[in-house]
């Protein structure tokens, strides 16, 4: 049987790494969430054990893991790497841009 493993925010960086340390494990099913999976979609197209959801944390969260994890009866480990970042001081930035930064990471 195949553990599922969630790692978030993978389209880059160490995300993107942890995802192609981790596709080679062939006890692993990785379920890779990123909000752009365009990038990721050639280079694991042929990986049977690697799955990409399209996934944004600067949205309402319930809605996209109804959606996405329906047929996912166990997950069995998660890797929580995903990270936002708006610029600017306290004085330019939006409350909405506020709002989606802490809602990402944190």
């Amino acid at each position: 049987m195949n553990k599922y493993i969630v790692v978030c925010g993978t389209s880059r960086g160490i995300g993107k790494a942890i995802l192609s340390h981790l596709s080679i494990n062939p006890e692993l099913h990785i379920l890779a969430l990123s909000r752009d999976i365009t990038a990721l979609a050639e280079m694991y197209a042929d990986n049977q054990r690697v799955t990409l959801i399209p996934f944004d944390l600067t949205l309402p969260v319930e809605p996209q893991l109804n959606e996405q994890f329906k047929e996912i009866k166990a997950i069995h480990g998660l890797i929580n790497n995903a990270g936002y970042l708006e610029q600017g001081t306290a004085e330019t930035l939006s409350i909405e841009a506020y709002h989606r930064c802490m809602q990402t990471n944190f």
